[in-house]
């Protein structure tokens, strides 16, 4: 039975590959730029290419952690980079770090508005998030 499970939290490699499937299929990394993603993996690709091409930063120190949950806020900043390059930067706004990636992201019709930002997010964010960014670009 194919079941949606949207209460189950989504890690952030998963996020990558729902994300990076609506982008062009990416090309494996000369230098991978996390210790934490081998080769092995499903995902791993798509996590070292995204990463060489400055879309993903990671956790610092050359760690992506693909295990750990992905936040809410850091979906923002993914969304925003996949649609207008590695090196946007939203206008500024008072608030959390995420404040302007999310305002920008909700602004832009990339996301609905956006409650505990910190929250990772769940299988039907990642579902609702991908079905706005296939409508947006339509």
């Amino acid at each position: 039975m194919n079941r949606l499970a949207p209460a189950l939290l989504c890690l952030a490699s998963s996020f990558v590959i729902a994300s990076s499937a609506l982008q062009p299929s990416p090309q494996t990394a000369v230098n991978p730029p996390f210790t934490d993603v081998t080769g092995t993996e499903g995902w791993a690709q798509a996590i070292q290419a995204l990463a060489s091409e400055g879309y993903l930063v990671g956790k610092g120190g050359r760690q992506f952690d693909p295990a750990a949950p992905a936040t809410r806020a850091e979906m923002a900043v993914m969304l925003m980079r996949a649609e207008h390059g590695p090196d946007y930067t939203p206008p500024p706004q008072a608030g959390e770090w995420w404040t302007s990636w999310t305002t920008q992201a909700t602004s832009e019709g990339m996301m609905v508005a956006i409650d505990a930002p910190d929250a990772a997010p769940t299988r039907a964010d990642i579902a609702t998030l991908m079905w706005l960014m296939e409508t947006h670009t339509q």
